[in-house]
């Protein structure tokens, strides 16, 4: 394969790259040297263009062409095997790419599975119209699009798992998961240390399962990428982590403890104008209520469940009078998931809500739009 000259070009503002000015360097805006989002590389015989995107090593994207055509894409992808994927690498990270002169999600949804990481990159816009949801969120049984997976190395560090009928910890984020709850002190699960701040674009955590995997814990929020000189939400983007499974009941020894909630994911904004009527949230999934001899506990909630979407995902609670309710997910990057209560009468413990996760914008103030947890 012929090697490719590289050749960089920046300019004022978001926009897709043109063709070169007859000489060594392409030019754009009149060849202005400030920063711009969008660089042209060309072959060295002036040959098919590469689209390449993103403001910091964090979304940096080159796809292989200039997309050319609209895309309205709802239902749901699977991010390692939709033929609809470019895969490339975002962030260094392998990634299933939705490549658009622009993107319109009107009153649908688009439900992101899988491994790897979605984003969507538009040479002009992407449009969320009349309350259309981007979603990348956990579940209690599955995680979203490029979460971590379960028992991933920075997912466990200094966790302690839990003991019977103790509940699970939450999953870690932007801050620590909480603990669970037991029969007794000491028998819930440790919630991991939190993770770092993102340099590349990889999700939450999934909430601590209990002894024996009794009670699953929640999925992880996963990520979602938007990079276009244009993003206008009227919707929303969810990336939270889903609510821990509720303990079973045992007619005899008092059930089993609830699994713990998983943590929020990654969002990123990368664009000139980011205006809306919306919110962008990443927050932790409840813990699950602990189980009794009487019945079996609820189910956290997921982070984006709930009347108000920018309320914890609530831990599942008051579904037995004995077993420890779960601990809410965390909203906040400063502030921890809750501790799972301990059940009473010999009951088994709640499990730990999950951490928050990770809202960056990259590019301009947004405007209209609420962050939770907050921006950063």
């Amino acid at each position: 394969m012929r090697a490719l000259g590289l050749l960089l070009v920046t300019g004022c503002s978001f926009q897709s790259p043109v063709a070169g000015d007859g000489g060594d360097h392409p030019v754009i805006d009149g060849g202005s040297t400030e920063h711009d989002s969008s660089t042209t590389m060309l072959d060295g015989s002036g040959g098919p263009q590469v689209y390449c995107t993103g403001t910091s090593p964090l979304d940096e994207v080159c796809l292989p062409s200039t997309p050319t055509a609209a895309s309205t894409r709802s239902g749901t992808i699977n991010t390692d095997s939709d033929p609809e994927c470019i895969a490339v690498t975002v962030g260094g990270v392998p990634a299933c790419v939705i490549g658009a002169t622009t993107y319109t999600l009107d009153g649908r949804n688009l439900v992101a599975t899988g491994s790897k990481p979605l984003a969507i990159v538009a040479v002009t816009a992407i449009m969320l119209k009349n309350g259309a949801v981007l979603d990348a969120g956990g579940h209690a049984h599955a995680s979203g699009a490029g979460a971590r997976a379960s028992g991933s190395a920075a997912c466990v560090v200094n966790a302690v798992d839990a003991k019977a009928r103790g509940g699970g910890w939450g999953g870690p984020g932007a801050g620590h998961g909480g603990d669970g709850g037991g029969p007794s002190d000491g028998d819930g699960g440790v919630a991991p240390t939190a993770l770092a701040a993102p340099t590349a674009p990889r999700g939450g955590c999934p909430g601590g399962a209990t002894d024996a995997d009794a009670a699953a814990g929640g999925g992880a929020g996963g990520v979602v990428v938007l990079i276009s000189p244009s993003i206008q939400i009227f919707g929303a983007v969810n990336a939270s982590g889903g609510g821990g499974k509720g303990g079973p009941h045992h007619a005899q020894g008092g059930g089993d403890g609830g699994g713990g909630g998983g943590a929020g994911g990654v969002t990123i904004l990368d664009g000139a104008s980011i205006t809306g009527a919306a919110f962008v949230i990443a927050q932790g999934g409840g813990g699950g209520e602990g189980g009794e001899s009487q019945g079996g506990g609820i189910d956290g909630r997921n982070g984006n469940d709930g009347s108000d979407p920018i309320a914890a995902g609530a831990g599942g609670n008051n579904s037995n009078a004995d077993g420890g309710n779960g601990g809410n997910g965390a909203t906040s990057m400063a502030v921890d998931g809750s501790n799972g209560a301990n059940g009473s009468n010999n009951a088994a413990g709640g499990g730990g809500g999950g951490a928050a996760g990770f809202n960056l914008v990259l590019g301009s103030m947004p405007t209209g739009i609420v962050f939770a947890p907050p921006r950063s």
